[in-house]
């Protein structure tokens, strides 16, 4: 729970910067810790930390923060469907993990069409997968040969408590 020893030998030590990659609420402890015991060091992040919950822990400990995002851009149509759905039915913001798992029934139904098929043929569902673009709520989806999808990582900042897209 106390990540001060870390935080200050991590300062001592010449590093550049800070990278968390771990679990929300640890991190924002790591990120309230730093910024009361002043360390200056830049914090960076993994796309794990780009939810509500984060930046609600964090508060305004995290400005400033730049972390890897898949984002879920709100001039894309799904995501801003996706957005408002979730904020009707659950009242909190769509993150990008909702966005992901929203993304993927809907590649795989539509590979299913495409292959024509149901669930008993995973071979040719994986072949249209693979052969396949899906437009989803995190963008265009593109796979390799391999299956693993293809896409642009943004960098987002954390502005006023808000993810804010850099790159």
């Amino acid at each position: 729970m106390d990540f001060g020893s870390q935080l200050l030998n991590a300062q001592k030590s010449g590093a550049e910067a800070i990278y968390l990659y771990g679990g929300v609420e640890g991190d924002a402890r790591i990120v309230l810790q730093a910024k009361k015991l002043g360390i200056g060091l830049p914090i960076l992040g993994a796309n794990v930390l780009g939810n509500q919950k984060f930046l609600d822990l964090a508060a305004e400990s995290a400005n400033g923060m730049l972390l890897t995002w898949g984002a879920v851009d709100p001039k894309n149509p799904k995501a801003a469907s996706l957005q408002s759905k979730m904020r009707q039915q659950y009242q909190r913001d769509a993150d990008v993990f909702v966005a992901h798992a929203y993304d993927a029934v809907y590649a795989i139904a539509e590979a299913m069409k495409k292959a024509g098929t149901t669930v008993k043929d995973r071979a040719a569902i994986q072949k249209a997968i693979r052969e396949g673009t899906y437009s989803g709520a995190v963008g265009d989806l593109a796979f390799d040969q391999n299956g693993h999808n293809i896409r642009h990582i943004f960098v987002a900042q954390v502005v006023n408590g808000k993810f804010e897209i850099v790159d």
